[in-house]
């Protein structure tokens, strides 16, 4: 069973998430939090396996819990907040660069429900599970001098994205493949290296 605390300021979306978490067989929502405070203290008490999180909450916001929740108790967040869409991508870069591992928009009536419900459900299925390590928060990082993941004033950073391997205990995973930069205007110049 996957344990999950939600974490949203709104109780009516709150509950819409337990509903539609708990519509798969193999979730378990094992408390809910309102702020970013008593998120962390949920999460230091229930030790959840996953952690739905919205940005936008009073007090310790979401972006900010997550920065503590990685700090004090790494957990698998997902964010799953009205700020996920594409339009908002400087809110999804910040979440990530706090220790979120997804970021997701809240379903509404305007998109396909379903399909942002389901998207969700498996979000928290294929995170659930996942180590993770201590990381200091950025504010630290850049008080010691360190690197901070601020993109240039007007710029957003082009995402990358890194494949795992998925295959399953006791099989042999296929070779690994490399896509070279000219590979991504549709034009398939990918190598597999053995």
């Amino acid at each position: 069973m996957i344990r999950v605390l939600v974490v949203d300021d709104t109780r009516t979306f709150r509950a819409l998430l337990r509903t539609l978490l708990e519509q798969a067989p193999d979730v378990e929502v094992v408390g809910e939090a309102a702020d970013g405070h008593e998120a962390l203290a949920q999460v230091l008490a229930l030790r959840p396996d996953v952690v739905t999180m919205d940005v936008r909450m009073p007090g310790l916001d979401g972006i900010a819990a997550v920065e503590e929740i990685m700090a004090r108790a790494p957990t698998p967040v997902v964010v799953v907040s009205a700020e996920g869409g594409p339009e908002h991508q400087e809110v999804a870069f910040r979440a990530l660069a706090a220790g979120a591992v997804e970021v997701l928009p809240k379903p509404s009536l305007a998109t396909n429900f379903e399909r942002a419900a389901e998207e969700i459900r498996r979000a928290v299925r294929s995170v659930a599970g996942l180590t993770l390590v201590t990381r200091r928060p950025r504010s630290a990082l850049a008080r010691a001098g360190g690197p901070t993941l601020t993109p240039a004033p007007g710029r957003i950073p082009t995402p990358t994205a890194i494949p795992a391997a998925t295959a399953p205990p006791g099989s042999s995973p296929a070779a690994p493949s490399t896509a070279t930069p000219s590979s991504r205007n549709g034009r398939s110049t990918s190598q597999t290296s053995g």
